[in-house]
């Protein structure tokens, strides 16, 4: 990180970056036939597709003051709902293992038939607006 800039910050060259190794991500699994190295480079390609859309998201923020655009937010909805329905056909240990990662804590209160979902935010490098 550029000494001087805040934790969250993104140039047009941290998305450069984010197009570059997509690109060589992609290049690697032309020359592979490995399905388990296919599917890691898959699974990190879409990490740095999913990094440079933050970093969109951020620089217009900056640079516009707008936030995320209709169909940004219809994406997440849409990526909520496809992990919702994988997870309901999920084994129980594997649901557990899913929210333990995400770092989501439920509790079920058997006698009044409800659940209450805490999410232990992730911090990584302080917060990223002004102080």
């Amino acid at each position: 990180m550029a000494f001087g800039r805040e934790p969250g910050w993104v140039s047009g060259e941290t998305i450069k970056d984010c197009d570059t190794s997509v690109a060589n991500f992609e290049r690697a699994i032309g020359m592979t036939d490995d399905q388990e190295t296919i599917n890691g480079l898959l699974t990190r390609i879409k990490r740095t597709r999913a990094e440079r859309t933050g970093g969109e998201i951020r620089l217009r923020r900056v640079t516009t003051g707008r936030g995320m655009t209709e169909e940004e937010i219809s994406d997440v909805v849409n990526s909520l709902a496809d992990a919702i329905a994988l997870l309901a056909d999920a084994a129980p240990e594997d649901r557990r293992r899913v929210y333990e990662a995400a770092q989501l804590e439920m509790l079920y209160d058997h006698g009044n038939h409800r659940a209450q979902l805490s999410v232990a935010p992730r911090v990584s490098g302080g917060v990223g607006g002004g102080t």
